[in-house]
């Protein structure tokens, strides 16, 4: 039987969230034009829906960072997309900043909300 690749992600997601669990080792996952994943009805949303659908359901510490240049792009995603996005949704706006400079206002965040930006 063949598998999507959409469904090899989520293995692939699920295993690395569970590795992480076992070793105690927060993820951040980075979607940059996490827009694209709007426009792609299905298998793109679906595994989006999963992702997002993980936090707060075990004690995984996890972190999705979507990048867009649309500041209304929750609004494009199916109803049950958006519904993951409540609660734990923040909109940060960025300057122009070196790779070390994002990345440590990023972990800052990060440990200031107790794994949630």
């Amino acid at each position: 039987r063949h598998q999507s690749s959409s469904h090899l992600n989520a293995i692939l997601i699920h295993d690395a969230l569970r590795r992480a669990k076992v070793d105690g080792i927060p993820v951040i996952f980075i979607l940059n034009e996490i827009d694209s994943f709007a426009d792609q009805k299905g298998h793109r949303q679906m595994l989006l829906y999963h992702l997002l659908d993980k936090i707060g359901a075990d004690d995984t510490y996890f972190l999705v960072i979507g990048i867009t240049s649309r500041q209304t792009v929750t609004q494009m995603f199916e109803k049950r997309v958006r519904s993951r996005f409540v609660g734990s949704q923040a909109t940060v706006h960025f300057s122009r900043y070196t790779i070390e400079a994002l990345t440590s206002i990023l972990l800052q965040k990060f440990d200031q909300r107790d794994g949630i930006l």
